[in-house]
């Protein structure tokens, strides 16, 4: 039996652990992520499946190293912002290639906002970033951890196809015009998509797409007179000012009230001071006059005549400030009138367009137009 030599045996591991798996992998450290939440549980369920989704990855692996935030790493090692300098630093205390964390911010309205963050410390630059929306908020944000998290680890860019076999349905991705059916859009981030289908006489559908490593296809059929599955109702031009007109048209109207009543009382307040001016000038022209009472006549007539001038010059104000309010608002109706029937024959020109020729820019040329 022939034996083996030691160095040989020595070769043998060497070549044995450059090929195993793993043996070239980078390594990474998950930081904390930090920003306002609705819950405490969401950056944690964030935290723990960006190390999970590393630690079964193929190309990198966890550098298990005690949770911090970014802003403590800095500190502690005296950077006052991440940079090419500041990596080599972090890389030789850390010893890891990368670092992986995100920040988190609140929407107007409700729901959160997470933006995920990878900086290759080699190379001291951003490797991958990622920002999300999660309009549902926290309760959703935890299921969606891992999903995201493969968003800034994962290379792949996924597509994503929208079909129908509705006529002259139109589709739209984030709110942006994608074309008619079927469309794909190729070279995507992990994440979630709006997507929108609409089609004359049918109900609108619209619903968020999860688009992970091996895409997503989306076929739906719309539905005449059903209910709209729409996840938020589309808003129609005006909507936004139909509150604010309506309160200056009241704000208006309950001015030119006050003000019209204030001049009835003014004017009124005004023929009592003549009349009480005629009474003052009866009792002198008296041979003997009550002094008391005339005075009393002309204390009273002028008070009259000092009401008289304040309510008829506030009433012409209160007035005249909401005869103009009104017809401010009259304009603005007439405006609003004047862009939903725009709007409506812009939509119909649109359709007819995609009717008379579906295949229009779309499809893989369509790709070009989206913007996340």
């Amino acid at each position: 039996m022939t034996m083996i030599r030691p160095s040989l045996i020595a070769l043998l591991s060497v070549m044995l652990l450059l090929v195993s798996p793993g043996a070239w992998a980078n390594t990474a450290t998950v930081l904390s992520f930090t920003g306002p939440t609705d819950r405490a549980e969401v950056p944690q369920a964030f935290y723990g499946q960006l190390r999970a989704q590393i630690e079964f990855s193929a190309n990198l692996q966890l550098n298990d190293v005690p949770e911090q935030s970014l802003g403590d790493l800095l500190m502690a090692i005296g950077c006052a912002e991440l940079d090419a300098s500041c990596s080599e630093i972090i890389r030789d205390v850390l010893g890891s290639d990368f670092l992986a964390w995100g920040e988190f911010e609140e929407l107007e309205g409700g729901g959160l906002q997470v933006s995920m963050f990878l900086w290759n410390l080699i190379e001291g630059r951003m490797e991958r970033e990622a920002t999300h929306a999660i309009p549902e908020g926290g309760e959703v944000a935890v299921g969606l951890a891992a999903l995201f998290s493969r968003s800034i680890l994962s290379p792949v860019r996924p597509g994503l196809t929208v079909a129908s076999s509705t006529p002259s349905t139109l589709v739209f991705v984030n709110d942006e015009l994608m074309g008619a059916p079927p469309v794909t859009l190729d070279d995507l981030m992990i994440g979630r998509y709006l997507v929108r289908l609409e089609a004359p006489g049918m109900a609108p559908r619209e619903e968020l797409v999860e688009v992970d490593v091996n895409g997503a296809q989306v076929d739906w059929t719309l539905e005449e007179g059903a209910a709209s599955r729409v996840s938020r109702a589309p808003r129609e031009p005006g909507d936004s000012e139909s509150g604010s007109g309506n309160g200056l048209r009241y704000a208006s109207i309950g001015a030119a009230g006050v003000g019209t009543a204030l001049l009835v009382a003014g004017i009124v307040s005004g023929v009592s001071s003549r009349s009480t001016q005629q009474d003052f000038d009866d009792e002198l022209s008296q041979p003997v006059f009550d002094l008391a009472r005339a005075q009393q006549l002309q204390d009273t007539g002028e008070s009259q005549s000092r009401n008289a001038n304040l309510f008829l010059g506030i009433g012409a104000v209160l007035a005249v400030g909401g005869g103009v309010g009104l017809l401010v608002s009259s304009m603005n109706d007439s405006d609003t009138v004047g862009d939903s029937e725009s709007a409506e024959r812009d939509r119909q020109t649109r359709r007819l367009r995609w009717a008379v020729a579906p295949g229009w820019n779309h499809g893989p040329a369509a790709a070009g137009m989206i913007r996340f």
